[in-house]
């Protein structure tokens, strides 16, 4: 599994409304779900995820959010 997302607001942790597709037109509401890399890292491996990497990439421009990006597996 691997998914990306922008990093977590520090102090504002858990699910996070935000709007999607607000660019075609119309708001539609969704959920993120935002913590740092470490909390990422201890709730997949309670959920049976194996070599798992969870980091904040940073902004090419340090005045931008990074992107934290996660990659995880279940073993076979």
């Amino acid at each position: 599994m691997a998914f990306s997302q922008a990093e977590a607001i520090q102090g504002y942790y858990g699910p996070q409304p935000m709007y999607g597709n607000g660019l075609a037109g119309r708001k539609l509401t969704l959920l993120r779900w935002s913590y740092t890399p470490d909390w990422w890292v201890d709730l997949l491996e309670r959920h049976g995820f194996r070599d798992i990497d969870a980091e904040v990439l940073a902004a090419p421009d340090p005045v931008n959010v990074g992107t934290l990006m996660v990659r995880a597996r279940i073993p076979a």
